[in-house]
């Protein structure tokens, strides 16, 4: 049993070192807009002190008073940070859009991002504006729901790798 391998995106690797990773996406608002970037500052920052911490990676977006994040880690971590989350004051009406085992990584590198929506491509900043005010998609199923909230997950990372190589 202990040379039981299992395949994955690397090759084989011994089943005993597998970590099931997960990806959890929310919106939620800020409670004080008056402070909303302070709080965002210091929620960028918290979250990376623990993230880099926790092998956590992920992105947080901003407008308008909502927030749009995804986190993504080793599950049991991951479900525990979402607790967390839902517990922080500075912010309210925490939504989860999405929450699925995930093979790799979208923000492999970013302990925590934090996107600027007018810097986006037109269709993704629209489907995200979409999503931290509305909590909706276009999609009338779950699977057709998900298929779209990777597509915008593939938009920022995307936008997350330009933008890493044009300030290198």
């Amino acid at each position: 049993m202990d040379d039981e391998v299992v395949w994955n995106s690397q090759g084989a690797v011994p089943a005993r070192e597998v970590v099931m990773l997960r990806c959890i996406g929310y919106v939620s608002d800020i409670v004080n807009i008056n402070n909303a970037k302070n709080d965002i500052a210091n929620i960028i920052l918290s979250a990376t002190a623990f993230n880099d911490g926790h092998n956590i990676t992920g992105m947080m977006a901003y407008y308008d008073g909502c927030i749009l994040q995804f986190i993504e880690g080793e599950s049991q971590v991951i479900g525990e940070l979402y607790e967390r989350i839902g517990n922080d004051s500075r912010h309210r009406d925490l939504v989860k859009i999405y929450d699925a085992e995930i093979e790799r990584r979208s923000f492999d590198g970013w302990k925590m991002a934090l996107i600027n929506i007018d810097d986006m491509p037109e269709e993704v900043r629209s489907s995200c504006i979409n999503f931290m005010k509305n909590n909706l998609t276009n999609s009338a199923s779950i699977a057709e729901q998900y298929a779209e909230i990777k597509t915008l997950i593939h938009g920022f990372s995307m936008n997350l790798v330009i933008d890493k190589f044009l300030s290198n």
